[in-house]
């Protein structure tokens, strides 16, 4: 695998948000993203939409996607059932339970000044989820404060985000439009049941598989450095260096290096020639036996050693390899032959059986079913030209395809242990 790019959870979630044109994307208004997590809470304040990734033919939007802010909070459900789970004098899952199925935030009462703990559900959990409020809430200030303009909308997605009277909670103490983010907009949901629950729970993998990055730097909330100590730091060690007393010193050291250069260049000059005509020899004699360690014989040129060890070891490997290649030949694996019939089968089918069976020492015989979703006398012949001509590309004798009483196919094939077996 070869990585390409790598996404904190955070910039995932922002980036499928993008793609899925909410509707507080279609203003000109900067909407948020907010991930309730078990140990983290994660915000992103985009603005506009890229519709483009999911359909291609969608006009181009009249404000282009960005990502502006992101950021991760140290607080999640997990301190807010612990807080439960001691003013309730309960275990941690009794919490959880509680707070999943019983627990409710209901508005406050008219000429209620604050929430005082008492019996009443909905004050203990505004209660345990006031920290968390507080540090969103001062997200959203600090986005203000730099941006001149308010968050429109919030979606919101996490662990309790399906808490019953949150999203009026929290859309009173942001001053905000709050509402549940819908993960799967978008996608295609038609083969696998979807539910509220389903996107809560799923959001962050769902955004992960996404695969889209941005190619430009975003700013982060909480990682903000100053270069002011920095830049004294330089100014200081020039201006001491540009004093008068300081002048010979400099003189002194420019000759000296100037010396260090040349002497330096010369010997380099001389070096190269005479490890380029040892590289020369070396990489004949190593392309005698590989031609590809011959084009790598610069790297060890000047260990004669390493040379000498892998010469050895080179000569060692041609000998057992050509003594292999005399007396051995091997049947393609079960795994291959697996992997030749999934090739061979067409992307609208089925593989439901397959069979090997051993035909004395020389030959196997291979037999599978396939079923079609659209078993029309045009996709079966379509799809028996497939099979067999994939069968026979990968050496495969007397492949055959026939329809089956299901309205399938049934392929036979033989494979010989003279056909070329994969490298190992």
């Amino acid at each position: 695998m070869q990585v390409t790019s790598v996404s904190p959870d955070i910039e995932a979630l922002a980036q499928l948000a993008l793609h899925q044109e909410l509707p507080a994307a279609l203003t000109s208004q900067p909407y948020a993203i907010c991930d309730l997590g078990f140990k983290t809470t994660k915000i992103a304040v985009l603005q506009g939409s890229r519709p483009q990734t999911f359909n291609k033919k969608a006009q181009p939007p009249s404000i282009e996607g960005d990502i502006l802010e992101m950021r991760m909070i140290g607080r999640g459900s997990a301190e807010v059932v612990s807080w439960i789970q001691s003013r309730q004098q309960i275990g941690f899952q009794d919490a959880l339970n509680w707070l999943v199925h019983r627990a409710e935030v209901k508005p406050a009462a008219e000429g209620e000044e604050a929430p005082s703990l008492s019996d009443e559900i909905s004050d203990e959990v505004k209660l345990a989820l006031r920290p968390l409020v507080v540090d969103i809430y001062q997200t959203l200030q600090s986005f203000h404060s730099r941006h001149k303009t308010d968050v429109s909308a919030l979606y919101l997605t996490g662990g309790i985000s399906q808490l019953r009277g949150l999203s009026d909670f929290l859309a009173r103490e942001l001053r905000c439009h709050v509402q549940a983010w819908p993960g799967f907009q978008g996608f295609q949901t038609d083969l696998i049941p979807v539910s509220e629950d389903s996107s809560r729970r799923f959001s962050v993998a769902l955004a992960l598989a996404h695969r889209f990055v941005d190619r430009k730097p975003i700013g982060w909330l909480n990682f903000r450095r100053s270069n002011f100590a920095k830049k004294k730091l330089l100014s200081g060690f020039f201006e001491t260096l540009l004093q008068p007393q300081q002048r010979p010193v400099l003189a002194g050291l420019g000759v000296a290096l100037a010396v260090s250069i040349s002497y330096g260049l010369l010997s380099a000059v001389l070096t190269s020639r005479e490890g380029l005509n040892v590289q020369t020899e070396l990489g004949a004699e190593f392309r005698r036996l590989n031609p590809e360690l011959g084009k790598k014989a610069k790297n060890f040129a000047g260990d004669p050693e390493r040379a000498r060890e892998l010469f050895a070891k080179e000569r060692q490997a041609k000998q057992a390899q050509a003594k292999v290649d005399q007396e051995t030949r091997r049947f393609r694996s079960r795994s291959e032959i697996l992997l030749d019939v999934s090739e061979a089968v067409p992307a609208s089918a089925v593989l439901q059986e397959i069979t090997v069976d051993e035909k004395g020492e020389d030959e196997l015989s291979v037999i599978f079913r396939v079923d079609l979703p659209q078993a029309s006398p045009e996709n079966i012949s379509r799809a028996r030209r497939a099979i067999e001509g994939s069968l026979r590309d990968k050496n495969y004798q007397d492949a055959a395809v026939e329809a089956s009483a299901t309205g399938g196919l049934v392929a036979r094939a033989k494979l010989s242990k003279e056909a070329p077996a994969y490298e190992q």
